[in-house]
């Protein structure tokens, strides 16, 4: 999953209010998104997170050597690949 990629884990929305926090769940929504605002990427995030499809675990974090919440995905919730795309692969 495209989370677990990074050293240190998104933040929960709850978490991140300040738009500066590079570990924001929606930026990284925003990302692959570019069409939506900061607005739509915080309530994807916060539906994924209602749906069970994101959950907050405690996870090491290795820059600040501290314990953290993290986003962690439950792969059992994923919804369906449409047939013929692979993993990786934007949205059309």
């Amino acid at each position: 999953m495209l989370l677990a990629r990074y050293v240190r884990r998104a933040r929960p929305a709850k978490d991140a209010p300040a738009t500066k926090d590079e570990r924001a769940a929606w930026k990284l929504v925003q990302r692959f998104c570019v069409d939506k605002s900061e607005q739509q990427c915080r309530a994807i995030v916060r539906t994924w997170e209602d749906n069970g499809l994101l959950y907050v675990k405690k996870y090491d974090d290795s820059v600040q050597r501290k314990l953290r919440d993290g986003l962690y995905v439950d792969n059992t919730k994923r919804p369906p690949r449409p047939a013929g795309r692979q993993a990786g692969q934007p949205n059309p």
